[in-house]
This record gives structure tokens, C-alpha cells and sequence, in this order.
């Protein structure tokens, strides 16, 4: 993914170049991309992960290696009863988020878009990765799908 073009304060730019060259592809059985950025967010913040978080990022990598889906399944069902509804007040919006990346690294059911990209782009924002890390994140897991 060239960088040239794009400005790194602007990922709006990125979102929209991104959008441009998926209109051209057919990336309408990718349901692996959007999972493994998401687990390369995680990555980033790994430390700040709760233990369970953890958990739930090695089961994700487990169903995107190997297929194996019984212990994703049971971390997805933990985590729909939180992400998607309203948190306790007083809930840090930046573990909110980190909730919502490690949801996203479980996720079987989106496809790569440019919709997708910026979901993950705004969660990983309120994770607290900045836009060069996951710009760096994105470039690596979209080199071999998308030619920007």
C-alpha cells in the first residue's frame, strides 16, 4: 500500500483509497482480512488486554489458523452479552473499545469493505493505537489483497 498519496494526519484518505481500488476487486469471500487486523490491533495494545481478552485474541487466532471454532464460539457468546449495548456508567470508553477490537478478531460474518476498515479504524482510534500503527497494521494485512 503506497503512502505517497495519503496524508498520515488524514485516515479518511485511507478509508477512501481503500474503497476505490475494493470497488474494483471482488473481495466478496474475504472474511479472513477483517478478523486478522483486528488481531494485529490487539497486538499493538496486547498489554493492556484483560486476561480474558487475551483468551478470547488466542481463540480468534486459533479459527483463522486452524478452523477451530469451539472456543471462539463460546468467547463470542461472552462478548455479545457487553459489545452493542449500553456499559455500566463509568466504563473507561478506551476498554469499551479494546472490548470491541478483540470482538472484531472473533468476527465471521464481515467482509472486507471499506465500511469494515473504518469501523476498525475508529475502534483501534479509541483503543488508543494511533493512525501510523495501524496504518503500518492495515499495509500488512491488506499487501496481498489490495493494490494501493
Amino acid at each position: 500500500m503506497s503512502s505517497t498519496n495519503i496524508d498520515p494526519e488524514n485516515p479518511s484518505q485511507l478509508v477512501a483509497r481503500i474503497d476505490e481500488v475494493l470497488d474494483s476487486l471482488d473481495v466478496s469471500n474475504d472474511f479472513h482480512t477483517v478478523p486478522t487486523m483486528a488481531i494485529a490491533f490487539c497486538d499493538v495494545i496486547h498489554e493492556s488486554l484483560t486476561t480474558s481478552q487475551k483468551c478470547a485474541l488466542a481463540a480468534a487466532r486459533r479459527y483463522l489458523s486452524a478452523g477451530d471454532g469451539d472456543e471462539a464460539d463460546k468467547w463470542i457468546l461472552d462478548l455479545a452479552k457487553r459489545v452493542g449495548k449500553r456499559y455500566p456508567a463509568g466504563t473507561d470508553p478506551v476498554d469499551i473499545e479494546m472490548e470491541r477490537l478483540v470482538w472484531g478478531a472473533l468476527n465471521r460474518n464481515t467482509v472486507l469493505s471499506g465500511v469494515a476498515i473504518e469501523f476498525l479504524l475508529l475502534t483501534g482510534q479509541g483503543a488508543g493505537l494511533s493512525f501510523e500503527q495501524m496504518r503500518h497494521v492495515m499495509t500488512n494485512a491488506l499487501s496481498s489483497v489490495v493494490p494501493i
